[in-house]
């Protein structure tokens, strides 16, 4: 029914709208340059049958500072540490497909590839910075609790992700 893979070039984004203008611009104008330059990735959910984009996310490195952590994650760093962890940024669906439950899939995707990625090159954490309190509390539903002192940003440990596959 759904196919959810690397934005490419034959993929149908030029009308893609889901009512946050950054996200719509960075798609349309820059998702694919930041492929080629290996600074992100962008992977789109589309219909099987279509090339036209129903949602998107993006996943890049971000170095976190074991301070904002709580102990348990960062304890065996020192308190000048910067730990390697994956940022998840720009899910978004589509305004014709919200309310259809497709943001979950692309977060179970999300925490998916982050996982597997984190097998090859470390990763402590899925980080994301919402836009907005009821992006947060999507993100909290999944596990996600904010950093010590930045309230807009939330942070799910690896370790937790990995279990929500398992279990």
């Amino acid at each position: 029914m759904y196919k959810i893979e690397l934005l490419a070039e034959f993929h149908r984004c030029k009308k893609f709208t889901c009512g946050i203008e950054s996200v719509d611009s960075y798609l349309k104008q820059q998702a694919g340059q930041e492929i080629k330059a290996h600074v992100a990735t962008t992977f789109i959910l589309r219909a099987k049958e279509d090339y036209k984009v129903m949602g998107c996310y993006t996943l890049s490195s971000i170095a976190v500072d074991v301070g904002e952590l709580p102990e348990n994650l960062g304890e065996e760093f020192s308190q000048n540490s910067l730990l390697p962890a994956t940022l998840l940024s720009r899910l978004a669906i589509h305004t014709c497909h919200q309310g259809k439950n497709l943001r979950e899939l692309l977060i179970v995707d999300a925490l998916w590839r982050s996982i597997q990625a984190s097998q090859e090159v470390a990763s402590i954490a899925v980080v994301v910075e919402p836009t907005d309190e009821m992006a947060s509390s999507f993100y909290r539903y999944y596990g996600f609790t904010q950093f010590f002192h930045h309230k807009c940003k939330l942070f799910l440990p690896m370790a937790t992700a990995i279990r929500l596959f398992v279990n």
